[in-house]
């Protein structure tokens, strides 16, 4: 083979892999380069309230007055061979037409349905908790039915704009069922997606930065009082089988924590959280001071007090968000917690600073609460104009 022909084959094998090697980093580069910057002001002294979150109503369908009343086991119809009538005078009294209509409405709704020819008598009983929430509908709306008072013409207008007011509130202390969020480390996005069941929760949160990836995996109980974790697992690049896993025994107050075939037992108690259950049990229980252990998947960090540090504004591209800080420190590890009080006390940062386990800060890029977006920042890789620049 003639020198140039060598030459010339070994040059185009090196175009070769420095065209290959130039796809591979130029998308990381690339969002490195147009990652999105935050801010944040100096710590103050806490004056926003992480108020308790409640769960969403177990029993939607059902009006307020009836929420958690248990319906009748028997409901018994007579036919026939009715008693003695007990004659009542009526007394009457000026009622107004609206008055009239909604007692008559009331009446129609509740006037009884004919069963069976009333010439026999009969005895029916019926077990449907339907027929007993309709009786008791029925009472509740007869005694809600509006009275006829004469009113100025601007007080409709007032009670309607404090019902919204109401309503707006309600809302924003009412846990919500569904969120998902995306946070930036640096240049590279970790979307956590959080879900409630009827009286169970998941967390999942995953990041990705080329042929590596991370999974970490929550799920367990959530009631009014917080969560409580039965399984925490962290996956490590698509494989099926977790690296770590740690399974939560509160019968027996136990934890088996480690890898598959090499874990430990520890000591469980009352409060004990995963990494990042962790912040939502703080959120939900409205930022109170709390001690617990906390585990990774590697290790169990016993008593670590978690207690509101400060509050800052923090900047998310063209928003500035309250957040209050809750800090859990021990020896020379540290875990912030930034909660926003305007969005159900959520993480909108999350700081981890623990030696051989690893170190990170995610910042909230995206937030979206039950399906309505709240948080839309820069996205890594998209171009940003100089007003979402750190100033």
């Amino acid at each position: 083979m003639p020198h140039w022909l060598r030459y010339a084959f070994w040059l185009a094998l090196g175009l070769s892999l420095l065209l290959h090697l130039a796809a591979l980093i130029a998308q990381p580069l690339y969002a490195w380069l147009t990652r999105p910057e935050f801010a944040e002001t100096e710590l103050r002294k806490v004056s926003k309230t992480l108020q308790a979150q409640r769960l969403a109503d177990a029993e939607p369908g059902k009006p307020e007055a009836l929420r958690g009343v248990k319906p009748a086991e028997q409901l018994e119809v007579r036919f026939g061979g009715s008693p003695v009538p007990v004659k009542i005078t009526a007394v009457a009294r000026p009622e107004s037409k609206v008055a009239r209509t909604a007692a008559s409405r009331v009446r129609a709704m509740t006037e009884p349905v004919p069963l069976a020819t009333a010439s026999a008598p009969a005895i029916a009983v019926a077990t449907s908790s339907q027929a007993s929430a309709a009786v008791t509908a029925s009472m509740v709306a007869l005694a809600s039915a509006p009275r006829a008072t004469p009113v100025p013409a601007s007080t409709p207008v007032r009670t309607r704009a404090s019902t919204v007011l109401a309503a707006s509130t309600e809302q924003m202390g009412r846990f919500p069922r569904d969120v998902r969020v995306t946070y930036v480390w640096g240049s590279v996005p970790a979307r956590m997606h959080w879900q409630i069941g009827q009286s169970s929760y998941r967390l999942d949160v995953e990041g990705s930065l080329g042929f590596k990836s991370r999974t970490f995996h929550s799920e367990g109980e959530i009631t009014a009082q917080g969560i409580v974790p039965r399984q925490f697992s962290e996956y490590r690049d698509n494989k099926p089988e977790p690296k770590y896993q740690v399974d939560f025994d509160w019968q027996a107050m136990k934890v088996q924590i480690g890898e598959p075939g090499q874990r430990k037992e520890e000591a469980l108690q009352e409060g004990d959280q995963d990494l990042f259950s962790a912040a939502f049990h703080l959120a939900l229980v409205g930022g109170r001071a709390q001690t617990m252990s906390l585990y990774t998947g590697r290790k169990r960090y016993p008593d670590i007090h978690f207690e509101p540090a400060g509050e800052a504004t923090l900047t998310i591209g063209r928003q500035h968000i309250d957040a209050v800080l809750l800090r859990g420190r021990w020896q020379d590890r540290r875990v912030d917690f930034w909660l926003a009080p305007q969005w159900n006390n959520l993480p909108v940062r999350m700081t981890v600073d623990i030696p051989k386990e690893g170190s990170f800060d995610l910042w909230a890029n995206i937030i979206e609460l039950d399906g309505q977006r709240v948080l839309d920042g820069p996205r890594p890789g998209a171009a940003v104009d100089s007003n979402m620049r750190r100033p």
